[in-house]
């Protein structure tokens, strides 16, 4: 039985990276004070999006017989 992720899961991951890329070219026009700012603000924006805490219930319903 191997380790799944869900296709909810997946879909976030894909908008993280989208948001990722755009907030590059975004960050692109600020000065390096503003862009550690902004950085780190949508780490942790993005790490709080993908919590796996409501996917738990996904993972483990695959598992029952």
């Amino acid at each position: 039985m191997g380790y799944t992720i869900g296709a909810e899961y997946q879909r976030r991951k894909h908008q993280i990276r989208d948001g990722w890329i755009i907030m590059g070219i975004l960050m692109i026009m600020l000065p390096l004070g503003g862009q550690i700012i902004v950085a780190l603000w949508y780490t942790f924006m993005a790490f709080a999006y993908l919590d796996e805490k409501p996917y738990a219930s996904e993972l483990s319903n695959s598992s029952e017989p």
